[in-house]
């Protein structure tokens, strides 16, 4: 009886224990799922959609670049491409044989894809291969069940109508870099490319536009089930520019092989027309993705097409800046009307300084001077006025620094001074830096911007400053904006008139190239930059056609029409083109008068 107690004590002390274990169980299952039910419902919430819901970018359409008259300069096109999700299958490399057989791809095109996904550390999708045909799209289609993770897409490439006509101010599109998604993940999408050069790369912030997000409900298998919700992205904005198309095209048609730069502005309110850069190169091979060939060809190419040489290449400005040079002396108080005897050379101590004319040009003035460009009537007048007074004179018609356009990668050029040479070489500034500064040769250092700048405030009498774009401009238009410079208006008047005489008046430099019409002429000046000293010309045996041809000096034209009440202004670079009144002048009296026919038909 003793011992039945017992084990009933026993029992019911083991009955209560296991009785208390469940119920410690059972209220910790409970506390567990309240923890995970509840206090982390939204943390697993989260987990449970990252594998449920994809969230993809869905990127804005780049706004489009137009000129005046709201002709395309650069827009959008839809392509068709393939996207890729290495997070659907595992084998990678059966669906890319898979693939590969299919389209029929190079091994080269097949290894470039592999290396790609390799190299894919995210999980968004990857662009694999673009710009497939409607074949490839059908095959694609047909044959997606074997093709997994493999999606067709239609995205946006940018096109740019002027092709190789104005890349340098347009620009081109290039990749997201890796450094850039890490500063701003929102670029990781395959068509996501940003401005690299030009105006596309000026105005990225406004081209851009801003990106949207959709939200896509995928099964197990990572296939899309439906779209649960977009937030719309914002295209960008559009950019205008105060270029005209047509003139623009027909520049560089004018151009045509022939290396160099050339710039034309409405001096009434700085507008600028034209610009262009030549050769050029294809902006929309860079947008497709450029071949090996193709870069080679650029970076081969001794005519630079890479460098936009309207703002980056500096020359001597050659004659050219004998205008500066007769407002200095003017300003000095040199008789204009005083007459210099050019034998064709000027000796200072042991060192001759010739004049392009071998017999020179007899007895001129400063009138005479400017209109047959004798080197020798500014050989003695710079030599009277000094370097100093020359460069002051420069630097108020926009030589020696910046212009500041909206585009990267512009020179400063070089106004030289007895200080300058000092405190650069630690030698004292010579006699004979004087003469060559005078007729824009030696140290002095221009660009072609700075030369349309320089005409341009000849011109008007106005502190012009050059305008690519109406953004951030909106009272460009108004000619008031520009103060008048701080130069004798009467000087200004006689240098404009030397300049009529070098186009309009027999025996001037470019006569040649006058505009032989009667409701249109200009005014200009033309001037040769010196690539070789005519000393090194005397080796130049066992060179090349090609190299011979890099010997030849540079050929430079500045002008502006009409003569009375000017509205436009031109300057011209043609690199290697030998004689300013030869090779730049009739370029800049064909673009001249083509700005005046398009105005005159109402084409803005």
């Amino acid at each position: 009886m003793l011992n039945k107690n017992k084990r009933g004590k026993l029992f019911t002390r083991r009955v209560l224990f296991l009785s208390g274990l469940k119920a410690t169980l059972l209220f910790s299952l409970i506390g567990r799922l309240y923890h995970l039910q509840i206090v982390k419902s939204d943390e697993y919430k989260t987990f449970s959609d990252s594998n449920r819901i994809k969230l993809l970018l869905v990127p804005p359409l780049r706004g489009k670049i137009l000129d005046r008259n709201n002709e395309i300069l650069a827009e959008n096109k839809n392509y068709y491409r393939i996207l890729f999700d290495p997070e659907i299958t595992s084998d990678k490399q059966e669906t890319i044989n898979k693939l590969s057989d299919i389209l029929k791809l190079s091994a080269a095109t097949k290894n470039k894809i592999l290396k790609k996904i390799k190299g894919h550390k995210s999980r968004n999708s990857l662009l694999l291969h673009d710009h497939l045909t409607w074949q490839d799209v059908a095959k694609i289609e047909v044959n997606t069940p074997d093709l997994p993770g493999i999606s067709i897409d239609v995205g946006q490439i940018r096109h740019f109508p002027l092709g190789s006509i104005s890349p340098h101010l347009i620009g081109y599109l290039g990749p997201v870099s890796e450094r850039e998604i890490k500063k701003n993940p929102l670029l990781n999408h395959p068509d996501f490319k940003i401005g690299r050069s030009g105006m596309e790369k000026s105005f990225e912030g406004i081209l851009r536009g801003k990106v949207g997000v959709k939200k896509m409900e995928v099964d197990a298998f990572g296939l899309t089930v439906r779209e649960l919700n977009r937030e719309e992205s914002q295209p960008g904005k559009e950019l205008k520019l105060t270029i005209h198309k047509q003139l623009q095209e027909f520049v560089g048609k004018r151009f045509g092989s022939k290396s160099g730069s050339a710039i034309i502005i409405d001096v009434t309110n700085g507008e600028t027309l034209s610009f262009i850069s030549n050769p050029g190169f294809d902006p929309n091979q860079f947008t497709y993705g450029v071949s090996s060939d193709y870069w080679r060809s650029l970076i081969e190419n001794p005519d630079k097409p890479l460098i936009n040489k309207a703002i980056s290449n500096q020359y001597p400005p050659g004659s050219t800046f004998k205008l500066i040079v007769a407002l200095a002396a003017l300003k000095d108080g040199v008789d204009p009307d005083k007459k210099i005897y050019c034998p064709g050379y000027m000796d200072v101590g042991k060192t001759r300084f010739r004049c392009w004319k071998e017999g020179g040009h007899g007895h001129m003035s400063m009138k005479q001077a400017i209109m047959h460009s004798c080197n020798v009537y500014f050989f003695n007048t710079s030599k009277k006025i000094g370097v100093d007074k020359i460069a002051e004179m420069a630097r108020k018609f926009g030589l020696g620094s910046k212009i500041g356009l909206n585009l990267s990668g512009e020179s400063t050029g070089l106004v030289p001074t007895t200080k300058w040479k000092k405190d650069k070489y630690n030698v004292s500034w010579q006699l004979g830096d004087t003469l060559n500064v005078g007729i824009g040769q030696g140290y002095m250092l221009t660009t072609p911007i700075q030369l349309a700048v320089m005409v341009s405030r000849i011109a008007s009498g106005k502190n012009v400053n050059p305008k690519l774009s109406f953004t951030n401009s909106p009272d460009i238009a108004d000619p008031n904006n520009f103060q008048p410079l701080d130069v004798n208006e009467e000087h200004l008047a006689f240098v404009r008139d030397g300049m009529r005489r070098v186009i309009n008046v027999p025996g001037g430099t470019a006569f040649g190239s006058r505009i032989r019409s009667k409701d249109f002429s200009m005014s200009g000046k033309t001037g040769t930059s010196q690539v070789i000293s005519k000393k090194g010309l005397e080796s130049l045996e066992g060179l090349t056609k090609e190299e011979l041809k890099r010997t030849k000096n540079h050929a430079l034209f500045v002008g502006f029409g009409p003569i009375k009440d000017p509205k436009y202004s031109v300057a011209v670079v043609v690199e290697h083109g030998g004689g300013g009144s030869a090779a730049a002048a009739p370029i800049a009296r064909d673009i001249l008068y083509e700005a005046y026919k398009l105005n005159k038909t109402g084409e803005s």
